[in-house]
């Protein structure tokens, strides 16, 4: 889980240098989430609805213009 939360403590802040490059260049920041399964799922510990919004949340502090959701479908 350390391994986990290091990656996306690196590519988070990748994400917020290349936001300041971007806005200082003029150019519009595009996000985008993608999650699988119910989310509305109150068992869902993990990866719950809560976690989405905190992670869009934080997308937007750091200056997204546009946040893209995708929805992947488990087929049985």
């Amino acid at each position: 889980m350390a391994c986990l939360l290091w990656n996306f403590v690196i590519l988070f802040g990748f994400y917020l240098f290349s936001c300041c490059c971007a806005v200082t260049a003029g150019g519009v920041i595009e996000a985008a989430i993608s999650y699988t399964g119910d989310v509305s799922d109150p068992e869902r510990k993990k990866y719950s609805l809560q976690y989405y919004l905190d992670v869009a949340d934080e997308l937007v502090k750091a200056g997204t213009h546009i946040l893209g959701l995708k929805v992947n479908h488990l087929s049985s």
